[in-house]
């Protein structure tokens, strides 16, 4: 396949850039590849065949559903992509790249990894810049546009393609695809916005937390790469710490992946198209970090740095160890870090440390001579997030009824908030027994996660969930 491509662009003078593009896409290919699942295929053309669904949700949602599946039979690249393929891709690019103003000043090393590659993870492969293309409405209104034009990032709000989304509907259709859950829908909306970017002819590329250090779960999003701005901070919402923040790149970037060991590593390490990017958002430092002090077997030739995350460590940063130490790159600040090695499972090998304002590391080493006793009010610390989700609540009535349809019903409860707190303490006096509980909100809908009833003697009384009434007898 190469020699082809190669010989195509080889013998004129002016494809000598194509050619370079041509290498760069070629020598990168191993370890690229297409989830192949046949379970999979069936259930996405059997939503691809639902009436109404666009083409970008389509192909938005192979892209989403390709993030739960990299443990699937995988098709190489290397083995499946053609010389044909290859060159429309690069002379498609190419042509965004001649016709975009916003493009004048993007070297070739931003064009080559986030604008040229055929593929964005591991969905199945077509001719998405022959299906979606930027609006010619859209281009026109920005051609007029002088302080917009020439800046990939202002144009961002600005452009969109001739096929657009049907209001990110795809995600509807992808929840129903085996294996697939909604805790990840930020990847969704991530990989929709990635192929409008590209095909728009914007430099762009999916930006990730993996693990926050002081919340659940991780996130991710589109980056614009921008020569005049950055692009996504926005994404670090206030009072989250991400310690970690990668980059999902066409080019192997990571070189642990190549790591010669049969050492345990976690499986995002494992991944050569990741890229880390913190300290294009946050303030870093590089930390070196001892670790022998705790060791009583072989030291290992890895080490890991863990956020507390879900209830364990997850490992966020990797470091080889010289000798009696590891040094580890771009770590941010303000974070509670545990060094870590894995030896049937993880280990510390050194105590946990926070680095402060000053970049320095704090360890948090335990004192038990002196000990004293501390009352937890909260697992997590009240924020504003949260104080703006609450606020929702004031207001909201809780009603109940011996009827479906709620006739003769009768209001229990108003809530309120109690000197200002968090926690909604409301007594509810009225007699009666009641099969069927409905919520009212006094404004907006409220999102719920959870609905518990206790009895009057503290036990929980089981409920199903009826068109948001919870179908039981509750004693007020």
């Amino acid at each position: 396949m190469k020699e082809v491509v190669y010989d195509y662009y080889g013998h004129k003078a002016e494809d000598s850039l194509k050619l370079a593009a041509a290498k760069f896409l070629v020598e990168n290919m191993p370890g690229h590849f297409s989830v192949r699942d046949e379970d999979y295929f069936r259930q996405v053309a059997s939503i691809a065949q639902t009436k109404g669904i666009s083409y970008p949700d389509r192909k938005t949602m192979e892209m989403f559903v390709s993030y739960y599946r990299d443990g699937e039979e995988r098709l190489s690249d290397a083995d499946i992509v053609s010389p044909g393929f290859l060159i429309r891709h690069i002379d498609k690019a190419f042509e965004q790249r001649a016709r975009f103003p916003w493009l004048r000043d993007i070297d070739d090393e931003t064009f080559f990894e986030y604008l040229l590659p055929y593929r964005f993870l591991n969905e199945p492969l077509d001719y998405w810049r022959d299906s979606l293309t930027i609006s010619s409405l859209a281009f026109s209104d920005v051609m007029l546009c002088d302080n917009l034009k020439y800046d990939p990032a202002a144009v961002v709000p600005r452009v969109y393609t001739d096929r657009e989304s049907g209001d990110m509907g795809g995600y509807t259709y992808a929840r129903h695809l085996p294996g697939v859950t909604s805790d990840r829908g930020c990847y969704f909306f991530a990989a929709a916005n990635l192929l409008r970017y590209r095909a728009a002819g914007i430099p762009s590329a999916i930006d990730f937390i993996p693990a926050y250090a002081n919340r659940n779960g991780g996130h991710c999003w589109v980056s614009v790469i921008s020569p005049d701005r950055e692009f996504g901070k926005l994404e670090i919402e206030p009072g989250r710490r991400a310690p970690k923040i990668y980059r999902y790149t066409y080019s192997r970037t990571n070189r642990y992946a190549d790591y010669q060991t049969k050492e345990y590593l976690p499986e995002m390490f494992r991944n050569p198209f990741i890229k880390d990017v913190t300290n294009c958002y946050l303030n870093v430092r590089d930390v070196t970090v001892p670790v022998s002090g705790m060791l009583k077997s072989k030291l290992p030739k890895l080490c890991f740095l863990a956020v507390f995350n879900a209830g364990k460590w997850v490992p966020v940063a990797v470091a080889e160890r010289k000798m009696k130490r590891a040094t580890f790159d771009c770590v941010a600040v303000g974070c509670v870090y545990l060094p870590v090695y894995w030896q049937q499972e993880l280990k510390a090998v050194n105590y946990p440390f926070i680095i402060n304002g000053k970049y320095r590391e704090d360890y948090l080493i335990p004192d038990c001579s002196r000990t004293r006793k501390i009352r937890i009010s909260r697992k997590y610390p009240y924020n504003e997030r949260l104080n703006g989700y609450c606020k929702l609540f004031e207001g909201m009535e809780i009603w109940g009824s011996d009827s479906r349809s709620f006739d003769n019903a009768r209001r229990l409860c108003v809530l309120k908030r109690t000197n200002g707190s968090a926690v909604f303490d409301n007594h509810v006096d009225v007699p009666g027994k009641f099969r069927y509980l409905k919520l009212l909100s006094a404004g907006s809908s409220v999102d719920l996660s959870e609905i518990v009833v206790y009895d009057e003697k503290g036990r929980i009384v089981d409920g199903s969930p009826i068109d948001s009434c919870f179908k039981k007898k509750y004693r007020s």
